[in-house]
């Protein structure tokens, strides 16, 4: 990946959040946010509007970064490939008994801990040697940064309601703000969720997806390579 992508992966999440952020918060407490940008003490230059632009960059930077810590830490977040592993298994394309001393016997191996691991090390060891994985190396490297800004992206949907609710006790209280502005936002905001949900949902399958099948056929070539040179 190049350093532009790998600014832009951890910016964009980041960026999107504090969009959303800002127009549920507009929603919310529109007039607070009006009477916030048109007071005398809140009114920017064009070098203190260029400062709060570069302020927002960086820091939009550190919020994509910490998003994607939740993407890493929850393992029902990460992609499951315990059942393509499994069919490997089963069809001798590997022998998992000796993959490395350091994991245990297949038999001892916990497939949903170690099967990205596992899965990526199959893939990235064959990149050279197989046509079919050399080729879909790009694809399958946008697929994964897909996978990845969504995941973030549906980490921070999660933490937007509970920045609405602190922002509503800050202000002092329901009393302050307008019932259907207070309906709406939180409509909205599960509305967000869902869409990173459905957004995540699928970018996880189709990595997932091409991913096995892209293994699967580079290994049954390798198997059938093994087998004909043994004739």
């Amino acid at each position: 990946m190049n350093d532009t992508y790998s600014f832009f992966r951890y910016t964009l999440p980041g960026v999107l959040f504090l969009i959303e952020l800002s127009i549920l918060v507009i929603i919310l407490d529109w007039d607070g946010v009006v009477n916030f940008i048109y007071s005398e003490n809140n009114k920017l230059n064009g070098l203190n509007l260029t400062l709060v632009v570069l302020f927002l960059t960086s820091i939009s930077f550190g919020i994509g970064a910490i998003l994607s810590l939740f993407y890493r830490i929850f393992s029902c977040l990460k992609i499951d490939y315990s059942s393509f592993l499994k069919k490997v298994k089963e069809n001798e394309f590997i022998d998992f008994d000796k993959l490395t001393p350091t994991i245990p016997a297949y038999r001892d191996i916990d497939l949903k801990k170690y099967g990205w691991v596992i899965v990526t090390s199959f893939w990235f060891e064959r990149v050279g040697s197989s046509e079919l994985i050399k080729g879909a190396v790009d694809r399958a490297q946008s697929l994964s940064n897909l996978l990845h800004n969504s995941a973030a992206c549906l980490a921070g949907s999660f933490i937007l309601p509970f920045i609405l609710i602190f922002y509503i006790y800050r202000k002092g209280g329901l009393a302050l703000f307008s019932c259907c502005g207070v309906i709406l936002s939180f409509v909205v905001t599960v509305a967000v969720i869902y869409a990173h949900h459905k957004s995540y949902l699928d970018a996880k399958f189709t990595l997932k997806a091409f991913v096995e099948i892209i293994l699967w056929n580079a290994l049954k070539n390798e198997k059938a390579g093994k087998i004909s040179k043994r004739k």
